[in-house]
C-alpha cells in the first residue's frame, strides 16, 4: 500500500492520521478484502472499516452541497474504473442508504479500452511502416471507429446494469438518478453514456459530483462518522446497510456447496439450517465456508472450523 496519499493528506491539514476507512470494489470477495486490510496494518493504519466504492460514491451524491441528505430516492451508482467495473442500486430515505443490490465484473475497466487502443495502433503501424521501430509514429482516431472496435465492451458494461436491476427487483423507471464515477472511464467516454441514456429511456444522467474524487469524500465522511472527529452534526445519523456481493455457503458431504445466504442479502445476515451428521457416533464434523464465484463451479474455501459432537449426536445446527 502506497504511503504518499496519507502523507499528502497530513500536510495539508497539519496532522497524523491513523483510523482510515478505505474503499475496495463492491465486487471484491473475501480474499482481496482481507488483502487490503492487511496492507493497511502492515502500513501501521487502524483499518476502522473496509466499504464498497460504489456505497460511498453514493454517499458523496446523497449529501448535496448544503451538507444536507438527499431523501426518498433510487439511485443507480455506475462505478467504471481503471481496472474494475461496479454496479450499485440503492434507496436513500432518512439518512439510511439502503443497497438494494449490485453486480460488476472485477476484469473490466479503462485497461481493457487502452489495451484495444493499443492493438490497433500497432497493426496500423505495421500497415504503413513494417518492422521499421527506429520511425516516430503519430496517428489519430475518431470516436466512431473508438466505438466500433469496442463495441462488445460497450455491452459487457450493460450487463451488470440489467442484473443489478433483476436482483433488486427493481424496474428502471423507478430510478431517479443515475450517477456516473469512475474518472477513467464512464464520464469521459461519450458512448458509454449514451447507451446509459438509451437504456434508461432518455433520462439525463446525474455528473453533479466529481468522479475522480466522490468516493474518497464517501470514505471521508463514513471515517468522519466512526471516529466522531470533524463537524459531523448533519450526517451523524447516517446509516450505511449493504449487502453480500457474492453467495455464501458450506460444503456438505458430497463436496458440493450448499448455498444458505445469497448473493444481495443485507449484513449482518443469519440463517438457520439443520444437517446430518455422516455416519452413525461421529464425533466431529469439519464446516468449511465457501463462496460462490463468478467462475462456474469455482467454489473457493475461505474459512473452516472444527464442531466437536457428542457420541449421541446425529444433527448439527
Amino acid at each position: 500500500m502506497k504511503m504518499w496519499p496519507f502523507k499528502v493528506r497530513e500536510a495539508y491539514i497539519g496532522s497524523t492520521a491513523k483510523d482510515v476507512v478505505i474503499t475496495v470494489p463492491a465486487y471484491f470477495n473475501d480474499f482481496p478484502r482481507q488483502a487490503i486490510k492487511d496492507a493497511g496494518l502492515i502500513a501501521g493504519l487502524n483499518v476502522i472499516r473496509i466499504i464498497n466504492e460504489p456505497t460511498a460514491a453514493a454517499i458523496a451524491y446523497g449529501l448535496n452541497q448544503k451538507g444536507t441528505i438527499v431523501r426518498g430516492k433510487n439511485v443507480l451508482i455506475f462505478d467504471l474504473g481503471g481496472g474494475t467495473f461496479d454496479v450499485s442500486l440503492l434507496k436513500i430515505e432518512e439518512g439510511i442508504f439502503e443497497v438494494k443490490a449490485t453486480a460488476g465484473d472485477t476484469h473490466l475497466g479503462g485497461e481493457d479500452f487502452d489495451n484495444r487502443m493499443v492493438t490497433y495502433f500497432i497493426q496500423e503501424f505495421k500497415r504503413k511502416h513494417g518492422k521499421d521501430i527506429s520511425i516516430d509514429f503519430y496517428s489519430k482516431i475518431t470516436w466512431a471507429k473508438f466505438d466500433e472496435l469496442n463495441m462488445d465492451i460497450f455491452t459487457k458494461c450493460m450487463e451488470p446494469v440489467e442484473k443489478c436491476l433483476r436482483d433488486a427487483k427493481m424496474d428502471k423507471s423507478i430510478v431517479h438518478d443515475v450517477v456516473l464515477v469512475g474518472g477513467s472511464t464512464s464520464t469521459r467516454i461519450p458512448k458509454v453514456q449514451q447507451l446509459l441514456e438509451d437504456f434508461f429511456n432518455g433520462k439525463e444522467l446525474c455528473k453533479s459530483i466529481n468522479p475522480d474524487e466522490a468516493v474518497a469524500y464517501g470514505a471521508a465522511v463514513q471515517a468522519a462518522i466512526m471516529s466522531g472527529e470533524g463537524n459531523i452534526e448533519k450526517v451523524q445519523d447516517l446509516l450505511l446497510l449493504d449487502v453480500t456481493p457474492l453467495s455464501l455457503g458450506i460444503r456438505n458431504f458430497t463436496g458440493v456447496m450448499d448455498v444458505f445466504i445469497p448473493s444481495n442479502i443485507a449484513i449482518p445476515a443469519k440463517k438457520e439450517r439443520f444437517y446430518t451428521t455422516s455416519f452413525s457416533g461421529q464425533t466431529c464434523m469439519t464446516i468449511a465456508v465457501m463462496l460462490c464465484t463468478r467462475v462456474k463451479d469455482e467454489h473457493p474455501e475461505i474459512t473452516h472450523c472444527w464442531v466437536h459432537l457428542s457420541s449421541q449426536a446425529s444433527v448439527l445446527y
